[in-house]
């Protein structure tokens, strides 16, 4: 398993945590989230093999946020 670290911009309430957070557990590989908003940051454990960090980073972008490393 990788972990990744997110900077999530543009959350601002638990809807967001949770937009995001299902943003990146739909993907295949992704086997923990955790999503802070205090700290707008994403916690990622995935599956290198299954997925990659910019299809991640592209699934937070794409649900409305943006993320980077």
């Amino acid at each position: 398993m990788t972990n990744l670290t997110l900077k999530v911009e543009g959350m601002s309430c638990q809807h967001c945590v949770k937009t995001v957070k299902e943003a990146l557990l739909s993907n295949t590989g992704v086997n923990k989230v955790d999503v802070i908003l205090e700290d707008n940051k994403a916690f990622v454990e995935y599956d290198n093999d299954k997925v990659s960090k910019d299809v991640l980073i592209k699934a937070v972008n794409d649900s409305g946020y943006k993320a980077s490393e």
